[in-house]
Order: structure tokens, then C-alpha cells, then sequence
């Protein structure tokens, strides 16, 4: 099954389980992730857990450094003082406290105002590999800007966490569009993806994101299932 998008609306909201004002944040993420599309645009919702919180007294099961790196990049290119949680961030350019709703929407609806150019257009399939814990991609890029890096995600449906300490200690959270693994590939072909061992394909879904390392700007998301 090949996938195409253009002029996408890329929410990432930078979240853990081990902070007691995410819950909310991701509850509206979950809500805005549902929803698809957006004023004719496909909408995107991502959950990246960041690992700076794990030494507070609980361990995000999904958290990951990779993911707090990435939330560190975004701080630098937007002039932030510094990381937090919950923070979301709007096609790589925007940012607000990612449990403001109507900081949020005036984002996305920010977005949607900016004018429409041809887009380039990402073409992406992907399956299970050989080997169960691996996702094999094939991805093609038309009308890239020059330098674009493409990033490839594994991403789970729904997940369903029962936190034990910390400050939700006691809490059940529930998350969408959790990301699992993230890599960054060059140019059009084929990548092997980790799919987590607590993961089934059937649960999860690729993303390519197609980005500007200097300003962060994401030009272009294509999505797709994992086929077995």
C-alpha cells in the first residue's frame, strides 16, 4: 500500500509518564490524532517520551534519549531557555504547553494560514521483515527541497500504561500514536526499521517525515500500515 500526503499538519507532543501535568496533554493529543485531517490537511499526531524524567522515581517504559535529543534541537532552533514536559510542538516551527487547547488549535490553525505551495510528496510502504523484530521500508521522495532529511518512525496505535511511582503513581495513562523507534535515512530506497519485541506489527504504523535540519521545518508526512 503506497501513501502520499502534501502541506501536512505535524503534531509532536514531548511527554512522560513520570510527570503529573502530561496527562492531560496527551489526552488532547489522543483527541487531535483522531480527528485525521484538519481544515482539508491530514493531521499527524505523534508522542515522543523523553528520559529526563526516569530518575524521579518511575521509568517511562517508552521513553528514549533519542526522543529528548530531538526535543533539545527544536529548543535551540526556536530560542528556548531550555526542555520541558508536556510540550508540543507544530510542524517543527511553533511550540506551546502541549495541554493549552486553545494554545494549541491557534497553532494548528496558524499552520493551516500559511500559503500553499506544491509540496513535495513522499511515496512510502512498509512490511514486517524476516525477522519479526524489524520493519522493512521502501520510501521515494519527489519535489524534496535541497538538504531535506527524511526520518522514518515506528509508531504504536495505542498503549496502555499502569504507573506504579513517581508522581502519577497509582495511575493509569493511556497514550496514542506512541513513537518506538526513530531513524534518519538519505536519500530514496529501502531501510530496516526496529520493531520493539513488545510490539506487534498489527498494532503499529510507520511515519516518514521529511524535515529541515537547520530550521526544523517539516515539508512534507507520508504514513503507512505495516503489511505482513
Amino acid at each position: 500500500m503506497k501513501s502520499a500526503s502534501t502541506g501536512p499538519v505535524i503534531l509532536e507532543l514531548f511527554t512522560s509518564q513520570g510527570c503529573s501535568s502530561c496527562p492531560p496533554a496527551d489526552k488532547l493529543l489522543g483527541k487531535l490524532a483522531a480527528e485525521g485531517q484538519v481544515g482539508g490537511k491530514q493531521l499527524v499526531g505523534l508522542s515522543f517520551h523523553v528520559d529526563y524524567w526516569n530518575d524521579l522515581g518511575w521509568r517511562d517504559p517508552f521513553s528514549d534519549g533519542s526522543f529528548s535529543r530531538r526535543q533539545e534541537g527544536y529548543a535551540q532552533v526556536l530560542k528556548e531557555d531550555g526542555v520541558y514536559t508536556p510540550q508540543l510542538i507544530v510542524n517543527g516551527r511553533a511550540q506551546t504547553v502541549g495541554s493549552r487547547g486553545a494554545a494549541v488549535r491557534g497553532l494548528i490553525a496558524r499552520a493551516l494560514q500559511k500559503p500553499s505551495h506544491a509540496a513535495p510528496v513522499i511515496e512510502l510502504t512498509a512490511k514486517q521483515g524476516s525477522i519479526s523484530s524489524s520493519v522493512q521500508t521502501r520510501h521515494r521522495v519527489t519535489g524534496a527541497p535541497a538538504g531535506a532529511k527524511l526520518a522514518l518512525l515506528v509508531v504504536q496505535r495505542v498503549a496502555r500504561s499502569q504507573v506504579m511511582h513517581g508522581e502519577n503513581s497509582g495511575q493509569t495513562l493511556l497514550h496514542a500514536n506512541v513513537v518506538r523507534s526513530l531513524a534518519t535515512v538519505a536519500g530514496d530506497g529501502a531501510s530496516a526499521l526496529e520493531l520493539p519485541s513488545d510490539l506487534s506489527a498489527g498494532d503499529a504504523f510507520v511515519v516518514a517525515l521529511l524535515q529541515d535540519p537547520s530550521t526544523r521545518e517539516i515539508f512534507a508526512a507520508s504514513r503507512a500500515p505495516i503489511a505482513r
